[in-house]
């Protein structure tokens, strides 16, 4: 079965840091210019600004297509698995926490536009 997990529209925001491409990491080991070390902050920089708005998945139920277990999408598990010691691995999805079973049900996420706020609808 195909189950659609949607956006809440309650929870889409602005986000109050969009734009943004550095932040501070407190906590950080530094030197301390002594020969020792003191903790410090580093501005941790990021290749993409921050996005204009944020949003969350609303809760979706969905039901294990071999152990007829029910829960949330947010408990599926994913995994990876290499093919042979020297190749890439690829990534299994839709993993059911209760019975294990690859693929026990087909998803998809409805679309968010991170830059006008707006969901993009799933057909």
């Amino acid at each position: 079965m195909k189950y659609i997990v949607r956006i809440d529209r309650s929870s889409i925001k602005k986000n109050p840091d969009a734009g943004r491409t550095m932040f501070p990491m407190p906590g950080c080991w530094m030197p301390d210019g002594k020969g020792g070390m003191t903790r410090g902050v580093n501005m941790v920089y990021q290749m993409q600004p921050d996005p204009n708005y944020l949003a969350k998945n609303a809760y979706c139920e969905v039901t294990c297509a071999f152990c007829s277990s029910k829960f949330s999408h947010k408990d599926l598990e994913e995994d990876r698995e290499y093919i042979y010691p020297d190749e890439d691995y690829y990534y299994i999805d839709n993993i059911c926490p209760k019975c294990g079973q690859r693929d026990c049900c087909e998803i998809e996420y409805e679309k968010f536009d991170q830059k006008t706020g707006k969901v993009i609808e799933v057909k």
